[in-house]
């Protein structure tokens, strides 16, 4: 619930700050949410399009590294968001 609340209660470069959430580096609109919940970490991938979230890729991740064919199908599924909102 203290995730939530964080995420509702601060700005975008408010939490990147704090490290809740992190923009992913080399692609544009990318950004990572961390969460860790009963002992699993999980991976949320959005990007933000006309001040909306919307969700491209989640895992569980059981190891420290994010695979880098998440970000490639995060990355994939934001162009085609991009296709849509920006014709």
């Amino acid at each position: 619930m203290k995730t939530l609340e964080r995420l509702e209660n601060n700005s975008l470069e408010s939490l990147l700050k704090i490290g809740l959430i992190k923009k992913i580096k080399g692609y544009d609109n990318i950004f990572e949410l961390i969460i860790n919940w009963k002992n699993a970490n999980y991976r949320i991938f959005f990007s933000i399009i006309n001040n909306k979230i919307y969700i491209t890729s989640i895992l569980y991740k059981k190891k420290q590294k994010t695979p880098f064919n998440e970000i490639i199908l995060a990355d994939k599924r934001k162009k085609e968001l991009d296709s849509v909102f920006y014709k």
